[in-house]
């Protein structure tokens, strides 16, 4: 019998410190109880998401990488790895909650950022693209395009953090910053909508939810288990979105 993770979807976008404090009530529980392998109250959990507009800086951020002064989007600090990103609606944000002390999971690093990069590979993958790790930066790329940012930290092998894909984002916030501290011009930010322009995040939650149980070899409980507004199909794009 596979290992059941807990998925809270969100179909309305949400702010990002609000997603940040869910996280902690999440990670906090399953430190408190590291060891208890099967106890329900204290399963592995995955929060699927978009985010209302925001850049977030990594701890490795740079002063330079920041957007220019008029920017209204706000900025926030985090306790992830890397530099800066944006998370805004239309791109689809996948925060797991692991206790890599337990069967699946490995108490390795490297073996985890290797299994986020397989989902979004997988996902690109069901879209007809073709995903790939590159050879000096993090996160996964189609060309010389940047599709799934990764920054992940780990306290006593409790995950949190974690990955953002680009459905149908609108891209414009992305060309106001280094993305990812990334200086080289022959690289650039992408979106799967780039390719399959009828992409939705609703769609795209799908995908990855089923990539995410066969890379982690898991199971999920209903994947919309939580939601902002139960009226909406969080398939909506951003106008301008897809860039």
């Amino acid at each position: 019998m596979r290992r059941l993770v807990r998925c809270r979807t969100w179909t309305d976008p949400i702010g990002y410190r609000e997603a940040l404090k869910r996280q902690r009530e999440i990670s906090g529980r399953l430190m408190r109880h590291v060891n208890a392998d099967d106890d329900d109250d204290v399963l592995d959990e995955m929060l699927l998401l978009e985010h209302d507009p925001v850049y977030t800086l990594g701890r490795s951020a740079s002063e330079t990488s920041l957007p220019p002064s008029d920017s209204t989007i706000p900025i926030e600090k985090v306790g992830r790895g890397g530099e800066i990103t944006y998370h805004g609606p239309g791109q689809l944000v996948m925060y797991p909650i692991l206790n890599l002390s337990r069967t699946p999971f490995k108490r390795d690093i490297r073996w985890y950022v290797d299994r986020i990069e397989e989902v979004a590979i997988r996902t690109l993958a069901t879209y007809g693209m073709e995903g790939r790790r590159h050879p000096i930066h993090t996160g996964v790329w189609v060309g010389e395009k940047k599709l799934a940012a990764i920054g992940i930290s780990i306290s006593k092998w409790v995950t949190m953090h974690g990955m953002a894909l680009n459905v149908c984002p609108d891209m414009e916030p992305f060309e106001r910053i280094v993305p990812c501290g990334i200086e080289d011009p022959g690289l650039g930010v992408g979106s799967i909508s780039e390719v399959a322009s009828s992409a939705t995040v609703a769609e795209a939650r799908e995908r990855l939810c089923a990539s995410f149980s066969d890379v982690f070899d898991v199971d999920l409980s209903a994947c919309r288990e939580t939601m902002t507004d139960e009226s909406g199909d969080g398939s909506a794009c951003p106008s301008g979105g897809g860039g």
